[in-house]
Parts: C-alpha cells; sequence; structure tokens
C-alpha cells in the first residue's frame, strides 16, 4: 500500500476482527486496544 516507502523498519499488518466501523465499537475494540498497545510499546523499546 506505499507505507514501506515512507516509514523505518517497514509496516506490519495486523488483522482484526469487525469492519471499519464495528471494530471501534464493543467488543472489538478491546482487541483493536490491545494490538495498539503492543505496537506502542514495540516502538518505545526500538528507541
Amino acid at each position: 500500500m506505499g507505507w514501506d516507502q515512507l516509514v523505518v523498519g517497514g509496516t506490519e499488518i495486523h488483522h482484526l476482527p469487525g469492519n471499519h466501523l464495528t471494530m471501534l465499537r464493543k467488543p472489538h475494540i478491546q482487541v483493536l486496544a490491545t494490538q495498539l498497545r503492543a505496537c506502542i510499546e514495540k516502538a518505545q523499546n526500538l528507541k
């Protein structure tokens, strides 16, 4: 999708339940939050 040209270290694809609208609602938002938290922690550890 072109993101690899804009970021250092490449990109990762995470498959989440729901669709563009429902992933922001319960129960899918909990999965999104967990994945996002893990990604942020991983990025912070790379510094």
